[in-house]
């Protein structure tokens, strides 16, 4: 499924995200996602749910986004983030 980040504006915890061409993550505590430092991207844990958010710098100039998300096999986190 194709999500634009325009659809994700209106959430503040987002804003400013996908800017700039790179990765960027969140984990979800408490229902809110919280962002992971650089120093742990590629480290997932089995009790938490991650937001995952690829941005990739096209030669016209354009920003393309890919968004995933992670749940690991005893997370209690599920979210409405997860629902595209």
């Amino acid at each position: 499924m194709v999500v634009s980040l325009r659809d994700l504006d209106s959430v503040s915890a987002f804003q400013g995200d996908g800017q700039k061409a790179g990765l960027e993550i969140w984990w979800i505590e408490n229902f809110r996602p919280i962002p992971s430092p650089k120093s742990s991207h590629g480290i997932f844990f089995m009790g938490d749910s991650y937001l995952i958010l690829k941005t990739t710098a096209l030669k016209s100039g354009s920003l393309c986004h890919d968004i995933h998300y992670w749940l690991g096999k005893d997370t209690s986190q599920v979210s409405h983030y997860f629902i595209f």
